[in-house]
Formats: structure tokens, sequence, C-alpha cells
């Protein structure tokens, strides 16, 4: 598969004028499937005090294309939201004849997967992931007030300052003000809710906003825990949530390392039925008051011991042996690597006049909450009794084409932390590679095995230090 990314000429050195701005692009940060992102200096910042900035630089299409729609659209819901203090600020679109560049926030502290693995910022610190967390929450409920829904929250796509303090909501590049989707699949697979996936579901239309909120949980896991609670939502694929779903609180207290509060909080966001689950003011409440979110010593010495006696595999991130035998409790299966399922593409082009809608003229102030729980944000999590006459679905994607059914065991290691791989251009299907199957004979697990693609606007000498290691 070719990316648009791979076909574009080196941009480093080039300058761009951007109003009062004269930007010389440096050294690249990271690419994904559509483009490049450079860091770059403003010639016209004193030598004593540089001004840095983040450059998208993406293929510009003909206006008659599918991907000119579906990268105006992108641009336009960023546009829609920036104004919020932890959403990644889009300061100027600038065109040439053949590129697109986008002149972002420069993240020097990289993404929230490096603040997690990397740094270990959120060990045993209780007033780090509030203070994060609620700030990611703080933006993605601004967003869903102006009626956008971002639809691929991850570590990878919350970008974090220089001292990681602050944290940024960045990729807008699947996101819909589609309230009820048909998108099943669309998002990265660790993230995605149950109804997103759909298999359960039988293809019933869910509440984008809902699903929002699943995948807040999986990254309040993540910087609980370090690992990820399943490999995908879906009982039909994925043994470990097939033993959330018959005991979600039993699963949690003998799989993952949290407090009795950080696990009540993540109950009420993993609700199998999506009219049951938490809101984002009632969550944001629920952060604010938990005592801790971590076992405390002798809790955590009681769990390690419980976990060695089940033999329920739990294997540390940083210590990881890719041809490992965990031994289940119940059988002898040899559990190896799994490939997660990819990113879903862009969605569709959306026929309708939406872009052109996001991208007129509003104030900001207008549309500002006026107290964080109000009914017209209440709406958005209630499934209307009839969505025929809603939004149309023609900017939605099919989203991957999952595996045929498999037995499953009961227990399995709960998933390492991982990345997904970049998005892949809309005009070739998502498909899980034959390798990624879960047989009887053998079940593939995810391992914090390679580098992450490189999306993220920087890296640490560190992090390659220990992806070495991690490769041998």
């Amino acid at each position: 598969m070719v990316h648009f990314s791979a076909i574009l000429p080196s941009f480093s050195g080039k300058v761009l004028a951007a109003g009062h701005l004269r930007l010389q692009l440096l050294e690249s940060l990271g690419h994904g499937a559509y483009g490049v992102v450079y860091r770059a200096l403003d010639l016209n910042s004193p030598p004593s005090n540089p001004a840095y900035f983040a450059v998208k630089c993406l293929l510009k299409h003909p206006e008659e294309s599918e991907y000119f729609c579906l990268q105006q659209r992108e641009i336009a819901y960023h546009k829609a939201v920036c104004s919020h203090s932890n959403v990644l600020k889009l300061h100027q679109v600038i065109e040439e004849r053949d590129f697109v560049f986008l002149l972002l926030d420069y993240c020097p502290g990289g993404d929230l997967f490096s603040a997690i693995i990397d740094y270990g910022i959120f060990k045993r610190r209780d007033d780090r992931v509030k203070r994060i967390f609620l700030q990611i929450l703080d933006a993605v409920y601004h967003c869903h007030r102006m009626g956008i829904f971002h639809r691929d929250l991850k570590p990878e796509n919350v970008l974090c300052s220089a001292d990681l303090n602050e944290v940024f909501v960045s990729d807008f590049g699947l996101a819909t003000t589609t309230r009820v989707s048909t998108a099943f699949g669309c998002g990265s697979s660790f993230y995605i809710s149950p109804e997103c996936v759909g298999r359960a579901s039988q293809g019933l239309p869910f509440l984008s906003a809902v699903s929002d909120v699943w995948s807040l949980g999986v990254i309040l896991t993540n910087m609980i825990t370090g690992r990820n609670p399943w490999t995908i939502a879906c009982s039909i694929e994925d043994s470990a949530f097939v033993s959330y779903s018959r005991d979600p609180d039993a699963y949690f207290r003998r799989m993952l390392p949290m407090s009795a509060a950080a696990r009540r909080i993540l109950l009420r966001i993993f609700t199998l039925d999506p009219t049951d689950r938490i809101s984002l003011p009632d969550l944001r409440e629920s952060i604010l008051n938990a005592d801790t979110f971590f076992l405390s010593d002798e809790e955590e010495l009681v769990f390690e011991l419980e976990h060695q006696l089940t033999k329920v595999g739990s294997v540390d991130i940083t210590d990881v042996d890719r041809q490992d035998r965990f031994d289940s409790s119940e059988s002898d299966l040899e559990l190896v690597e799994i490939k997660p399922l990819p990113t879903a593409p862009y969605p569709e082009a959306d026929e309708d006049a939406s872009v052109r809608a996001v991208f007129a003229p509003s104030s900001p102030s207008a549309h500002a909450p006026s107290t964080f729980d109000d009914a017209r944000y209440s709406s958005l999590f209630s499934m209307p009794s009839t969505y025929s006459h809603f939004e149309s679905e023609s900017e939605e994607s099919e989203g991957p084409i999952t595996p045929e059914q498999h037995a499953v065991v009961d227990t399995m290691p709960i998933p390492e932390l991982h990345l997904a791989p970049p998005k892949a251009p809309a005009h070739e299907p998502i498909c899980v590679d034959s390798e990624c199957d879960i047989t009887e004979g053998g079940l593939e697990v995810h391992i914090l095995g390679k580098r992450k693609a490189a999306r993220s606007w920087d890296r640490v000498v560190g992090a390659v230090h220990k992806i070495r290691v991690l490769a041998q």
C-alpha cells in the first residue's frame, strides 16, 4: 500500500510565508498515511527566544475528488473546535499549487503514549492522572458541544507540552458530525466500543458521543495500568473481552492492578449497553471524587501473588520476549504476537454541504457551554425514537472486515499497550491479515515489540534504546 506521504518531496529547508510569520521547515517529526509533519522555525522570532511551530504537509487534490472533500472536512472540523485550550491549535492553512500546509502548535513533549510508557509519569501519581485525563475529557466535551465527534481517541492522538503538564487532542481525520452512526469499525481496534465494532449489535446504529466515552475509558486504563484491557471489544474475536463480559468486576479485580474507585469508574464507562454508559459530566465528577486510582503496596503484592497463582499471564511492558509461552489456567496454549486491526480509513466523502457549513463563520463564545452539564449535551447520550431522518451516513466508513468466529478460551494475558498503524487510504479495503487468527490451536496476543508508526511529533532517544532491546 502506497501512502500519499511516501510520494511527498522533502520540505526541509523550505520557507513558507504565513502572515507575519516566515517559517523555515526543519526536520521531519513524523508521517502518517496522508502527510508529513515538520518542525518549523519562525525566522522573524528573536534568536534569544525562537518560536517553533509544527507544519503538516499534504498533497493538494483536485477539487472534484473524494480526497479533496475528506481533506477539507478534516480541516473544517479541526478549525471548528481548536479554540479550546486542550485541542491542538490550527493557526492557518497555506495552499500552494500542489501542496497544502497546516500550521499547528508544536508540542515538544511528544504524545501521551510516550508519557505513559517512555516517561512513566502516571505511576502512583493520582494528581497527574486527574489533571491530564480531565484535560482530555474537557476537550472531548467541547468537541461534542460543537457537534463534532472524534472517533479516533487514543494516546497517539493526544500531544503533550514540553513539561508534560498540558495535553492537546489532535488528528480529526476520522471526526464526524453524524450523531447516530453506522460507521462500524471506524477507529483503532483497542479503543473502539463494542457497538462500533458492530458484530454483536447486529448492525444497529449507535451514538457517536457515547462511543467516544468508551475510548476515553481505554485511555484512562492505559494511564493507570500501562495496559490495554483487551485487543478489541468483541466477544466473537477476543477472549479477554469474553471474560470481561461474563463478570466485569471480577475481570478487573483479577486482571488489572487498580483501586476499587478506579474499577467503579471503568465499570460505568465499559457498559455493554451504551444507553447505560456514564456521561462526560458525571465522569468528570467521578474522576475528581476518586481518592486514588492505584493499589497500595500491600494490595499490589496480593494482586501479584494471586496473578501468579492463577497463571493468567501479564508481562511487564518493558521486558517482553515475543516468543514467551504463558500458561493459561485451563490449557497449555502457546501465546504469540497478534497484529492489531488497522485503523479504519477516512470515511466516505460527504455528499451534502456539511463541510461548507462548518466553515461558516461563527462566534466561539456563541457555542461555549454555560455549564458543564446541560440538557443540550445530555441529548447526545439518548437514541432518538427514529433515526431515519438524522444526518446522512454518506460520510461514514464501512470500517474493517473482521475475522469469522473461532473458538476462544476463558482466560488470556492482558494485552500490552500498543499503537495502531497509520490510517489506510479510503479506496483500499480494510481487512484482517490471515495470520491474525484466534483458533483452537493458538491465541495471539499483543506485545510491545515494535516502534510505533512515526505519527508522533517528538520521540526521545531513550525510547529508541528500549525498542532495540525489545527487538533482540
